[in-house]
């Protein structure tokens, strides 16, 4: 049996750590989607106003502020007044009108069928945006969207909450978002807007790639990460403590490990272990030096790009609190061997 990194750290500890159960996000079986003749799409959003999401996995609201990082009413009442269902649908619309005939959007909180009218299938939407706080990293500009999908007779085939998050997370200072007319946390927003289009179109069946990719991520947990998931790390990679390979760039230490030809890199916090060690005996959050962590994954994309190595996804490895322990990087070539020349003992 393969432990994960976190697992295999605890047990030495001889300690017992229960994560809650995951689920998986459910879509529609291509035969369902198959039935399909056309959709109507209820648009409707939370209200004007724009929203804290609290995405520190932490008791209280102190991670909140941290992550914000200042007063925020100021962003979020400028923001407003931000057309949300407006970008939402347009990006929508690209997604889904290759596949579907899409009959009709309805845009106002209030109209639209409550359910599903003569053979149309309704995709019913609710969004609200704002800034989600997380464990020891600057918030970010997200959407939140609440998605049921009708079938023909009324059915509900699909009901589930989206976070933009998923695939795109940029953390930055309430000053930079507050700056210039906010037109950073719009930039950002208009993301995060991809972000949602890709995952409604995935739950009807439809893959779909986003625009600058490398601005998109995945997300996948510390504790199921092995050498062997979600990728095959051949190089320089140990079952307990990850990514083992030390290299400096520059003026920061990080632990690097890889796939045999090189295209898949992890980059961890080379105090990983230390970290988790005083997390599970002291029971205090050590989120790993975030920080440090995204530093060091902005030092290594700018290096990869300087040597006309492109960053193809990039997947986020969250901590059970919500931190952030490291990234894997997808390249479009041999990315492991120009890093491996930069080692240290």
């Amino acid at each position: 049996m393969k432990l994960s990194f976190r697992k295999s750290v605890l047990l030495i500890l001889f300690m017992v750590v229960i994560i809650g159960c995951a689920t998986t996000q459910k879509s529609l079986e291509p035969e369902q989607a198959a039935k399909i003749k056309q959709i109507i799409v209820l648009l409707t959003d939370a209200g004007p106003e724009a929203r804290i999401f609290d995405y520190t996995g932490m008791t209280g609201q102190s991670q909140v502020r941290k992550s914000i990082g200042g007063d925020p009413d100021i962003l979020l009442k400028s923001v407003s007044d931000i057309p949300i269902k407006k970008l939402v649908y347009s990006k929508l619309l690209d997604k889904l009108a290759p596949t579907f005939l899409v009959v009709r959007i309805y845009s106002e909180t209030n109209d639209g069928p409550a359910k599903a009218v003569g053979n149309s299938t309704v995709l019913k939407i609710r969004l609200v945006h704002g800034l989600a706080a997380h464990a020891g990293e600057p918030a970010s500009a997200a959407i939140e969207a609440k998605v049921e999908v009708l079938d023909s007779t009324g059915e509900c085939l699909i009901r589930t909450w989206l976070q933009s998050d998923k695939l795109f997370r940029k953390g930055r200072r309430l000053v930079e978002f507050n700056d210039d007319n906010a037109q950073l946390y719009k930039a950002d927003l208009g993301k995060a807007v991809d972000s949602i289009a890709i995952q409604i179109a995935s739950l009807m069946g439809i893959e779909s790639q986003a625009s600058g990719n490398a601005e998109l991520e995945g997300q996948c947990s510390t504790i199921d990460v092995t050498c062997s998931y979600p990728y095959r790390l051949t190089q320089d990679c140990s079952g307990f403590s990850g990514a083992k390979r030390q290299i400096q760039l520059g003026g920061q230490k990080l632990k690097i490990a890889g796939t045999l030809n090189g295209k898949i890199i992890l980059i961890m916090n080379s105090n990983y272990v230390a970290n988790e060690m005083t997390r599970a005996l002291t029971k205090r959050v050590v989120n790993n030096n975030p920080h440090q962590t995204l530093e060091c994954l902005e030092v290594v994309e700018k290096y990869l790009l300087e040597n006309d190595i492109h960053i193809m996804k990039r997947v986020r490895m969250l901590s059970y609190s919500g931190g952030t322990d490291g990234f894997f990087l997808e390249l479009d070539n041999d990315g492991y061997s120009i890093l491996k020349q930069h080692t240290i003992p």
